[in-house]
């Protein structure tokens, strides 16, 4: 047997990629550089963590719920249901807001309004497009509820000259394999509260406020950490942050330019005083939803096909309360897992728009 080498290796190694932190895997170097750069991006206090969905369930813990039997958390009745699933496991009951079409599919501010015992607001940013804040943010403050931003997908989008993630107490972002800052997992929660911002790394460390000898879990929290690899890989990507947004920007408009064209089928609207980076891109359109959606493929759009089930209808919150509406059913969105609108290449989104002419066309077909 051939000796082993007494050579120092360099530990991990990653497709050549050597992360020379010891065996600080996690909360490393890293992270600590990936945290202070969007600190200095966002002007908040950011904390990196395993997952979008994991800042949001730090989030929670951090703000701590109201000490009653089942605390109401409100979260839109449409949107990929991290958000639900958050409260649900922080052992809130849910209640879910209907959302409107001329709000971009975001939460309906007026129909929040009439609901009296919520202790946590969770609006989301639907597609990129902001949750109306205007409304939210002053209604919530009076009320003295925490208003949470689940802001996975708006990296780049703004609000009369504020970024999204600045709005609410704390945000939470995604690092997801189709976000613009994408390190397969991995998210962030970004706060301008300092002390908050401290209870959600007591919240991703299990529960433990202080890092002395003794192990001590102050609050009921979990590992929510984020990785030294996941951080590598992020800090990477964010060096193409801008790039992508940029890309993203001009495939929307792209787009927006072929619907322009278009009689039945329309643009996401006009959002006043918001410069949206659009995650993904939802087109409305007048026809029959399932047909519009077949006769979409055989033109040659691709549309993603994992869209949102409405939040009341999905198993695991049945018994939610509601008031169910869902304008989204007149819609369908642009684009695939391969090719977001950041990624789209040239050739695929000249297909694009040449189908969205044609589905226009024959659009008839689906009255």
């Amino acid at each position: 047997m051939s000796p082993a080498s007494s050579e120092w290796q360099p530990w991990p190694a990653v497709n050549g990629l050597h992360l020379e932190v010891g065996r600080r895997l996690t909360r490393g170097p890293l992270v600590d550089e990936l945290e202070l750069r969007l600190d200095e991006r966002f002007e908040c206090q950011v904390v990196a963590t395993s997952s979008g969905t994991a800042a949001l369930e730090a989030i929670l813990t951090a703000i701590g719920l109201p000490n009653v039997e089942r605390p109401v958390v409100a979260v839109p009745s449409y949107g990929f249901h991290a958000a639900a699933l958050a409260a649900r496991r922080s052992g809130a009951d849910v209640i879910t807001v209907p959302v409107s079409a001329e709000l971009e599919y975001t939460m309906e501010p007026d129909a929040l309004h009439e609901e009296t015992e919520v202790a946590v607001v969770v609006a989301i940013d639907q597609a990129g497009a902001p949750a109306n804040y205007r409304a939210l943010a002053p209604m919530c403050s009076s009320a003295h509820v925490p208003l949470v931003e689940d802001a996975a997908g708006a990296w780049g989008t703004w609000l009369d000259d504020r970024r999204l993630g600045t709005y609410g107490v704390a945000a939470a972002l995604s690092m997801s394999e189709s976000k613009v800052v994408a390190a397969g997992e991995g998210g962030c929660v970004v706060t301008r509260d300092a002390s908050l911002a401290d209870e959600v790394r007591a919240a991703i460390r299990y529960g433990e406020r202080s890092h002395g000898a003794l192990r001590r879990a102050d609050i009921v929290g979990a590992n929510w950490k984020m990785p030294e690899l996941t951080a590598a890989v992020a800090l990477h990507q964010l060096g193409y942050l801008e790039q992508r947004l940029a890309a993203a920007r001009n495939a929307a408009y792209r787009l927006e330019m072929a619907l322009e064209e278009c009689e039945h089928l329309h643009a996401p609207r006009d959002i006043d005083g918001a410069d949206v980076t659009w995650h993904k891109y939802r087109v409305r359109h007048d026809g029959d939803p399932l047909s519009m959606r077949a006769l979409a493929l055989q033109c040659k759009v691709d549309l993603l096909e994992d869209e949102f089930v409405p939040i009341p209808q999905q198993p695991a919150f049945a018994d939610a309360w509601h008031a169910m509406e869902s304008p989204v059913a007149q819609t369908f969105v642009v684009g695939s897992r391969a090719e977001p609108l950041w990624h789209v290449r040239p050739e695929t989104l000249k297909r694009w728009c040449d189908g969205l002419r044609q589905l226009d066309e024959r659009s008839h077909e689906c009255r």
